[in-house]
C-alpha cells in the first residue's frame, strides 16, 4: 500500500474525481470527453447500477476508457479507434469498460479481488467468493452478511464482516452507524435499518422496498382494502384472500365471476 506522503512528481500524476471527490491517479475518458471521473466510480457506476451514462452529463457513452493520468490524455475518437490495443474488463459486456494499459487493470481488477478482509492475514486472493467466505469462517470465524452482499451496490473489500452473534444482530436490529468526526450526535445512537422478514415464507430481504416487492409477487393482496385506504393486508395463499373477501365484501354469484377467482366489490 502506497504511502499517504507522496512526491512532488507524484502528486503531478493525480487528479481529484469531480464524483467522489479523492484524489486518485486513473480517470476516465467517455463519449462526451469528460475525463474528471475516477476508475472507482466509473467501475462503480457501470458494474452496480449499469449505468452507462456519463455522470457529469448524462449523456450516454457505450464505451469507456480507463487511463493512468500520468498517461498521455486523448480524446474518446482517437481511444475508440485503438481497441485492439486495450484491455477489456472481465465483466465487459456488462460495464463497456476499456484499460489502456496495465496498471489500469490491475487497480480494477485490486477493488474486485476475493481478499481476506483480516489486516493481518497473510492468505492469498481467492479465485471465487464462496472460497473467501469458507476461508473467513475457518480461519477468522468472521461472516458476511449475504443479503448486503447481494444488494449493497459495494466491493467486496468494502462490505461489512461480523462474528456469529453480531451478524444476527445486524439482521435484526440494524447496525449502529459511527458518528462522523467530532460529531457525537447529541448522544443520538443512529442506526441502519434492519432487514426485514416475510411474515408467510420467512425469507430475508435488504430492506422494506424489496420486501413489498416479493409480497405483491409472491403473495395476495386485498385491493378492494388498498383503494380505500384501509390498512393493506397480504394473504399467504389465494384461498385466504377468497375467504377474506367473502366476509369483508360483496362476492359476485355469477358463475362466470365465480370461476375467474371471485370478482368483489
Amino acid at each position: 500500500m502506497k504511502s499517504e506522503k507522496k512526491t512532488q512528481e507524484e502528486k503531478t500524476e493525480a487528479f481529484t474525481c469531480a464524483i467522489c471527490s479523492e484524489e486518485k491517479e486513473h480517470h476516465t475518458t467517455l463519449n462526451c470527453n469528460h475525463s474528471s471521473i475516477c476508475l472507482y466510480c466509473t467501475l462503480k457506476c457501470r458494474t452496480f447500477y449499469n449505468d452507462l451514462k456519463c455522470p457529469l452529463c448524462n449523456l450516454p457513452s457505450n464505451l469507456a476508457f480507463i487511463s493512468p493520468v500520468s498517461q498521455e490524455h486523448l480524446p474518446y475518437n482517437i481511444l475508440s479507434k485503438n481497441i485492439d490495443d486495450y484491455y477489456q474488463d472481465d465483466d465487459f459486456e456488462k460495464n463497456s469498460i476499456y484499460y489502456t494499459d496495465i496498471t489500469s487493470q490491475e487497480a480494477a481488477l485490486e477493488l474486485k479481488m476475493y481478499k481476506c478482509p483480516i489486516t493481518v492475514c497473510i492468505a492469498e486472493p481467492f479465485d471465487t467468493f464462496d472460497k473467501l467466505k469458507s476461508h473467513l469462517s475457518s480461519a477468522h470465524e468472521k461472516f458476511y452478511c449475504d443479503i448486503c452482499v447481494k444488494e449493497n451496490k459495494k466491493f467486496i473489500h468494502e462490505q461489512e464482516i461480523y462474528t456469529s452473534k453480531e451478524l444476527k444482530n445486524h439482521i435484526k436490529y440494524g447496525d449502529v452507524l459511527e458518528p462522523e468526526g467530532n460529531n457525537d450526535n447529541n448522544g443520538i445512537v443512529l442506526m441502519t435499518m434492519p432487514h426485514p422478514r416475510c411474515k408467510f415464507c420467512h425469507s430475508l430481504f435488504f430492506d422494506e422496498e424489496k420486501l413489498n416487492k416479493h409480497l405483491n409477487e409472491n403473495h395476495f393482496l386485498c385491493e378492494i382494502c388498498k383503494k380505500q385506504s384501509k390498512k393493506v393486508l397480504f394473504y399467504s395463499v389465494l384461498r385466504n384472500l377468497t375467504a377474506h373477501s367473502k366476509m369483508m365484501h360483496y362476492c359476485c354469484p355469477v358463475r362466470e365471476c365465480v370461476d375467474d377467482l371471485y370478482v368483489a366489490f
